[in-house]
This record gives structure tokens, sequence and C-alpha cells, in this order.
């Protein structure tokens, strides 16, 4: 199917589609288009529901269909005259577009039932929430070791965990970060079937990695490998304790499919216990050397594999399987896990209460239960299946398994041909939000087997609109050979997929690659500053763009660039915790936060408002290192032996800050001032605004005192 063909059955507003769009193909545009579509037929424009990843895509996506509704093109048109005929006034009240993020929306259907918010001052969410995982599961241990019932299950798990009570805390607070995954596995009757789940699940997946092995390997070459290895294991058979997993080849030749252990055993004979393919094949592995014939074969299989794509990363999985069925300990185990996760949970509950906040994971579970489920769905849920009958998602290949959840319950009422549809458009070889929980198998199951009961039609793009031929040919060469040559869920594991250049005939291009030591960050800097110059010269009215992978490592290019004088523009290059102005800052917030840290209050002494150089400090703390710096600029005689310009900078630090220090203490004694408004008394006491050397830097102070307002709430 061509482009267009797909594209114009991505835009049908009768059909349910996934449309796999790679990065420069216009899957925005084809969405845009879709959302245009639908509205130039709908009764009101909420029925349609537009989901995107970020708040700023979300605004993005709401001004490119605002300015596409001012085009004069006849789908514009369309819609203006029906948001005309109906009454929307589209162009006045934009924000009848339902565009938002899946987190807005969690949101919203959560405030709708007011269980979910009691107690929790609207559903606020904590910013870090780290810090209640391990509350929660530390309480849950203490609780445990009190309780008769429960202190049996802790003691195992101390025991299991060599009592360390970090350990056991670390475990327990990233089980309740994952807990959406298995938190539904614990409730009610769920609990008593947890374990005979978790053995079909261990089952499946090993089942379904050993089938995946045979389909990846000739069978030639696995029957050679099972031939040469049943005889290995005949010249082994005299000495039984070396056998090991070698007597599983003899059972092999005559199975057809082969079992885990006699993979592994496979495995085993291929590779060294580093993992690398064998290269000497001696008596110890069941190769004597008055059998030649036997070693060259042996030799010769290893060779055929090493040449076979992706044996090597198969093998090493293979020998890490774990064996498909539990034990009676590990049944057990999986009991205690269950009864103190269980504790934790409600643990976390009561955390969040005292908090007044919750995590991302506790707004999706309150959405979810504000809906119902499949069989039994709420009033709410109801009330949503007979009001929307459109919903697109932007960026699916970044969606985790709880929005997957929310959608196939917003979706469970829908019947085939009653006119609803679903449209999901993204890449899933750009799924890059693994932190948050996606998982770019939910796109690929999603386009194998829909959403729910909603079939979907597959449709992908190729076609590459925003690089030159040069580009698009160099990234099908490079990444073809690293990215897996097939799809599978279970392990998001995604296929490269081919795209061919809409610039034909474009300006010429290349590909260069420049090469650094790791860890020579400065020398790679340099290069860049090096290249960008180069570039300026030879084209002074193009514009350069610098991609970095994490924004920490954008200030050395940035310094690199200003010392040969080129202007950088850019939105956040330089994290606040690397700027002057915020150093200073974070110093004076750590100073007037205790009078003995000592280490910030010399850096308040090297600060602009003060400037003292190192001689000075030196000579104004002495030798008396058991006095904190305060109470040595307090010090007449110490101050004494500084030159005068010296003695009037410390006597300004010292009078402006006194009677602050002060008021600061009474203020928060008594709760009435913050830390953040503390630290902005002081500063503009000091007269820091008046010591910035740029006016960014004001800006800058002011994004870390709101920050540092934030945390102090």
């Amino acid at each position: 199917m061509t482009d267009e063909q797909a594209r114009l059955r991505a835009v049908d507003p009768t059909r349910s589609v996934i449309l796999q769009a790679p990065a420069g193909s216009g899957k925005t545009t084809v969405l845009i288009e879709r959302l245009l579509v639908l509205l130039a037929q709908a009764d009101a424009p909420e029925e349609i529901l537009a989901i995107t990843f970020t708040r700023k895509a979300a605004a993005e996506m709401l001004a490119r269909v605002s300015h596409a509704l001012k085009l004069p093109t006849a789908l514009a048109q369309a819609v203006r005259e029906r948001s005309q005929a109906r009454g929307w006034r589209l162009a006045e009240n934009p924000n009848r577009l339902r565009i938002q993020t899946l987190d807005a929306l969690n949101r919203a259907l959560a405030l709708q039932m007011p269980l979910a918010a009691r107690g929790r001052g609207g559903l606020g969410v904590l910013a870090q929430p780290a810090s209640a995982y391990r509350s929660a599961a530390r309480r849950a241990l203490l609780d445990a070791q009190s309780d008769a019932q429960l202190r049996p299950d802790a003691q195992l798990l101390f025991e299991r965990m060599e009592n360390d009570f970090g350990r056991c805390e670390k475990l327990i607070a990233d089980m309740l970060e994952k807990r959406a995954h298995w938190l539904p596995y614990l409730v009610g009757d769920a609990a008593g079937q947890l374990a005979t789940r978790v053995a079909e699940s261990l089952s499946d997946v090993v089942g379904a990695r050993l089938v995946h092995a045979q389909r990846l390997l000739p069978v030639s070459l696995l029957e050679t490998g099972v031939r040469i290895g049943g005889e290995a294991a005949r010249h082994l058979e005299a000495r039984a304790a070396e056998v090991g997993l070698w007597c599983e080849f003899i059972v092999a030749e005559a199975a057809a499919a082969p079992t885990l252990r006699q993979w592994q055993a496979l495995a085993t004979l291929a590779l060294t216990v580093a993992g690398s393919w064998r290269k000497r094949l001696d008596v110890r592995a069941g190769f004597p050397p008055e059998d030649a014939a036997l070693k060259r074969r042996g030799s010769e299989w290893v060779a055929d594999l090493a040449a076979h794509p992706g044996a090597l990363e198969l093998f090493n999985e293979i020998l890490l399987l774990p064996e498909p069925a539990l034990s009676a300990d590990e049944t057990g185990m999986l009991g205690v896990l269950a009864r103190l996760l269980e504790l934790a949970v409600a643990e976390l509950e009561l955390v969040f209460s005292e908090l007044g906040r919750v995590d991302y994971p506790a707004i999706a579970a309150a959405a979810r239960a504000a809906l119902g489920t499949t069989q039994e769905p709420t009033d709410l849920a109801l009330r949503l299946d007979s009001r929307i009958r459109h919903i697109l998602v932007d960026e699916f290949q970044d969606t985790s398994l709880e929005q997957t959840r929310l959608l196939e319950l917003l979706t469970a009422g829908w019947a085939p041909d009653d006119g609803r549809t679903l449209f999901l458009v993204g890449d899933p070889m750009q799924s890059i939000y693994g932190f948050r929980e996606a998982e770019v198998g939910m796109f690929l199951g999603a386009r194998s087997t829909g959403i729910g009961s909603v079939p979907l039609e597959s449709l992908s793009l190729r076609r590459n609109f925003r690089s030159t031929p040069q580009i698009v040919d160099w990234n099908n060469q490079v990444f073809a050979a690293c990215f897996p040559q097939v799809d599978d869920p279970r392990t998001s594991s995604v296929a490269y997929a081919l795209s061919s250049a809409a610039r034909a005939g474009a300006a010429p291009g290349a590909v260069h690659l420049h090469r650094h030591l790791p860890g020579d960050i400065s020398g790679e800097a340099r290069s860049i500053a090096r290249t960008v110059g180069q570039l300026r010269a030879a084209q002074p009215q193009s514009s350069i763009a610098i991609l970095v992978s994490a924004r920490s490592h954008a200030a050395p290019i940035v310094a690199a660039l200003e010392a040969q004088s080129i202007a950088v523009a850019g939105v956040n290059l330089v994290a606040l915790a690397q700027l002057s102005i915020v150093r200073d800052l974070m110093a004076l917030t750590q100073a007037l936060d205790h009078l003995g840290d000592r280490s910030a209050w010399l850096a308040v002494l090297r600060a602009p408002w003060c400037g003292l150089r190192l001689r000075e400090i030196s000579a104004l703390l002495g030798t008396q290192r058991h006095a904190t710096v305060w109470e040595r600029l307090a010090d007449r005689e110490a101050v004494a032996t500084l030159d005068e310009a010296a003695r009037a900078r410390v006597r300004r630090l010292h009078t402006t800050l006194a009677p602050h220090l002060e008021r600061a203490a009474q203020a928060a004694a008594s709760g009435r001032e913050t830390l953040a408004r503390r630290v902005e008394t002081a500063w503009l006491a000091l007269g820091g605004p008046a010591a910035c050397a740029q006016e960014t830097d004001l800006a800058h102070a002011r994004a870390f005192l709101d920050a540092l307002a934030q945390w102090s709430e």
C-alpha cells in the first residue's frame, strides 16, 4: 500500500486505525486532518477526544488545529460551516476542542468520583514520590514485625535478604512504584490464584522464547548441534560428575522440540563461561584429542552459529531463563511477598493521606475505579460512553499498561459499525519513555489484537519529508543493522522500518562521524565548536542545530561555543545547578539554614555580594578551626587582620545578615516564614540583583527561588 493510500484510509472517519508513522512522515498532519474530518460531521466537538503525551504537545496540537481552521481549504471551510450551523463558535471558544494529556484525563475522571479524592487534597501530584514509597515500605516492614500473623513473613523475607533492612525496604519501595502491574492480581480472590497465574505466565514466557529461538535458527544447525553434543556427552559418560547438562543431548536426539534444559545444554556447548563463542573444544567439554573429526565438526558448527545474526544474544538469554515451573519454596515465598505488599499498599494510602498528595498511578487507579469494569461500568462510564464517539491518541508508542487499560474501559461499550472509532498513531522505533512505565509492547499488541473489543486496521507511512536522501539512506543502512529482525511484544523488541526520502532532488547532504575517547567531554565540546566554526565559514546563512542526549551534556558545548564568540540560542540548555547565580543562592540557602555549614558560609564570602579573595578568607578564619564562620565575622580582632576594603565588605555582610538571621529564627520557630522567603529577603538585602552580570541571571534566580518555594511546601 502506498503512503497516499494509507493516508486516505487513516483519515476515513468510519475506520478504527493504528498508524505507524516514523519521524518526518507527517503523522501530526494526518492526525489533525482526521480531527477536522470528524469535526465536519460531529454533533458537538466534545464527542471527539484527542489525547497527547505531554502538556506541551497538547498545546501545540490545539494551536495547529486552530491554525488549520483558518486556512482557505475545503475541509476547514466545512468545519467552519458546521461550527456556525451548530453554534459551536470554535473561533472564539477553541477550548471546546477536547485535546488533553492522558494524565489530565485521568485526573478529570478521578475527581468525578468523590471517594477518590477523600483526604488527598484534591489529588495533588507528588513531584518526587520515591520518598513516599520508602516511607510506606518502612512502615509495612515495622508493622509486619509487630504483627503475630505477619511476623513469620517478615522474618522469612529478612532471612532471604541476609537481614538487610535497607534491601528489604528498597525491594518493597520499588514494587510500590510499579504496583499498577501487579496490584490487580492481589485483589479479592485473585490473591489465592497468584501462584497459579505466575506459574502459567512463567511457562508461557519460557515457551514463547524457545519457540522464538527455534524460528530464529535453521533446523539443520540445531540438529547438527544436537548430534555433536550427543557424541560429546557419550565421551563424558564415564565421568558422571562432569556430564551435567550434556546428558540432555542424548535425550534431545529423539525429541521433536527441545526442552529448556536441552536448549541450555546446546548453549553451554557453544559458549564459554564468559558468554562468548568457544574458540577451543577440549576434553573437559567431551572432545578428546583422539577424536579429531568431532573437534573439527564442533568448531565448524560454532563458527556457523557465530555467523548467524542474533545467535549469541539468543544463547546467552536462554542460559538465563528460569525453569518454567515454581517450586514449593518459590510458591511459599510468593505468598509472603503478596501479603507484605498488600500491607505496603495500605500504608502507602495512609502516607498519601498525610501528605495530601498522590502519585500518577494512584490517579490512574482512581480514574479506572471511577469507570468501573468492562462487565460492570459505572454511571460515569455509561455517560462517557454516550458522549465520546471518537478517540485519537498521539505518540501511542509511549503509553503505559495503565493508560492502555483506560482506553479499554473508555471503549468497552463500543460495537462494530456503531459509528464510534479509535485512532492511534505513533512510531514504536521512537519509544523513549521507559522510565515512565511506557511499554512499546502495547503498540505491537494493539496492532495485532486491537484495544479491548475494538479491532484496528494497521497502516504505515514510509516517506520522510524532513531529511535529504543522503541522511535517510544512511539511517536505513545503520539502524536496520542495530534493530532486531522481527517485532516481539513480550520483550518490547521492534524491527526497523525502512523509510524513503520524499525530497528527491533536494540539496546535497552527507553524514560524517567524529569519534572521541569515552569521557573526553571537553575535547568533544572543543571539536563540536571547531566544526560549527568551519560550517559557518562555508555556509554563513545556514542554521546549525546541535542535539544532545541529556541537558547536562549541553553546558560544556555552550561554553566552548561562547569561547569562540559563537552565539547560541536554546531553551533550558544548562541546568540551574550549573549556573553561578544559582550556586551562590544555593550557598546562601544552606548557610541560612545552618550556621554550622562551613562550606556554604565560605561560598557566601566568595559570592559577588562580599567577594573576599582566598587569602583574605584564610586570614579571617585564622587558626581557630573550631569557630563557625559566622562567629569569625563577628570577631573584631579577626576582621581587623584584613585590609580596609575587605573589612568594609565583611562588616556590610555581617550588618546585613545579623538582624535578618535573628528575625528568621523567630519566624522559623513560629512557622510564619518559609525558607524560600527568608532566602529571597536576605538576597535582596545583600544587593544580589545588583550583582547579576546579565539580565538572564535575574530570571534564573527567580526560577531557583520558585523551585525552592515549591520544595519548601
